[in-house]
């Protein structure tokens, strides 16, 4: 139970990785999310594990609403996992973002894990650097959990999306660079451009290796820097989550 445990923590550390790795280097603020799809009505992954199909992943941007006053953009992740007898995995996810810096407002999160569900809340607050984390069960808290890390703090989920905005790609090439979430920090580095199988064909991409939770490696299309494909090695093998719709322009 206890490696069932980790590889769960580990899993949706890395899941979440595949809903927001757009890293716009060259982004400026003016574009939001509504511009980021580039008119797709939804991003769709399928998820594998050592070569056997076991899921999917989709992103979805479902416009802007207000939090106290505060413009934010909202956004849904859902996704379906099933791993051998080691994942079960239901979720449903929205992200509210701020419509300006695009960091974290709150997160609302139910899941269903082996048929247990749950919900967990984040609560974000950038000017104490603090984030307050709530777990509820049949309506019930459960677990509450207070974060204190320095600023600025992503989830996972807007981090890759929207940092920095004024900094190319290619000006970071082999440098870490690190990032604040909740609980713990984050280093990504551009390494080189490789090839990549998605959607039936090879394509040049920019490729990235990255820490945290766990190692993974990652490809992002050259136009777009759109997630193309990531790779995740546990200790039970090798989980992939790999972009489906995708279209030749």
């Amino acid at each position: 139970m206890r490696k069932n445990s980790n590889f769960w923590r580990n899993f949706k550390f890395i899941c979440a990785f595949v809903f927001f790795l757009g890293l716009p280097f060259s982004l400026y603020p003016s574009q939001g999310l509504k511009q980021r799809l580039h008119g797709l009505e939804e991003i769709r992954y399928n998820v594998s594990f050592n070569g056997i199909p076991s899921g999917y992943i989709v992103w979805k941007y479902q416009g802007q609403d207000s939090i106290e006053n505060r413009k934010v953009d909202v956004l849904v992740i859902e996704s379906d996992t099933k791993i051998l007898k080691f994942l079960d995995l239901v979720s449903f996810e929205k992200i509210y973002l701020d419509g300006q810096t695009h960091l974290p407002v709150r997160v609302e999160r139910k899941i269903k894990l082996f048929g247990s569900k749950e919900t967990i809340e984040e609560e974000y607050n950038q000017d104490e650097g603090e984030v307050v984390l709530t777990r509820k069960k049949k309506g019930k808290v459960v677990k509450k959990e207070v974060y204190k890390q320095d600023t600025p703090i992503h989830n996972i989920l807007d981090l890759l999306y929207f940092f920095p905005k004024r900094i190319k790609l290619e000006d970071k090439k082999g440098k870490w660079l690190t990032f604040n979430l909740p609980n713990q920090k984050v280093q990504i580095k551009f390494h080189s451009k490789r090839k990549v199988s998605v959607a039936g064909k090879k394509r040049e991409a920019y490729f990235l290796v990255g820490k945290g939770a766990r190692r993974f490696n990652l490809w992002l299309s050259l136009d777009e820097k759109i997630p193309l494909r990531l790779d995740f090695l546990s200790w039970i093998g090798k989980v992939i989550i790999r972009r489906e719709n995708l279209e030749d322009k």
